[in-house]
C-alpha cells in the first residue's frame, strides 16, 4: 500500500533523499547542483512515498489557488529509490496525489532525463489527464514543461 505522510517530520531522512535525487540529475546534467536554502524550504512542501511503512521516496509540490479559476499544483521534485523504479509504486504515488489536488499539473522534466519523460508519459496515458507542453521554454531552458490538465468527458 502506497501513503504520502510529511516529510518535515523527519528532515535528516528527506535530505538525504533529496542530496540523491541531485546526484541522479548531475549524472544527466552536470550543471545541476545543489542548494540548501532550496530545500529547507522545499522541506514544508514535501511528501514522503511510504510503502507498508517504509520510506520509497519523496514529492515536493506546492499548490496555489487561483481563484476563481482553479488550483495549480506545481511539482518540484520527484523521486523513487531507483531499486524499486518499474514497480508501479511513483504511479501509485501519483495517483494518491490526484485525488488532493484538484487543478492542473505543471512539472518541469530535464531534456535530457529520458526515465522520466517515460514516466510521466505513462501517468499520461493512464491516468484520465492530458498534456500541454511549452515547446518555447523547453527549448530555452533545457527542461520540458508539462501541463497535466484533467480530461473532460
Amino acid at each position: 500500500m502506497i501513503q504520502l505522510t510529511d516529510a518535515h517530520e523527519n528532515p535528516e531522512l528527506f535530505y538525504h533523499h533529496a542530496k540523491n535525487y541531485i546526484k541522479e540529475l548531475k549524472k544527466i546534467d552536470k550543471t545541476v547542483i545543489w542548494d540548501n536554502s532550496k530545500w529547507e524550504q522545499a522541506l514544508g512542501q514535501s511528501k514522503f512515498i511510504e510503502q507498508d511503512g517504509e520510506v520509497v521516496g519523496f514529492v515536493t509540490s506546492e499548490v496555489q489557488d487561483r481563484q476563481p479559476f482553479s488550483q495549480a499544483c506545481f511539482i518540484q521534485a520527484f523521486y523513487v529509490l531507483p531499486k524499486l523504479r518499474k514497480k508501479h509504486i511513483g504511479a501509485r504515488a501519483v495517483a494518491e496525489l490526484l485525488k488532493e489536488w484538484k487543478g492542473d499539473i505543471y512539472l518541469y522534466v530535464l531534456n535530457k532525463n529520458m526515465a522520466a519523460k517515460s514516466f510521466w508519459a505513462s501517468i499520461e496515458r493512464d491516468s484520465g489527464w492530458y498534456r500541454k507542453t511549452r515547446k518555447d521554454l523547453q527549448e530555452e531552458s533545457g527542461y520540458d514543461l508539462r501541463v497535466y490538465v484533467k480530461k473532460t468527458v
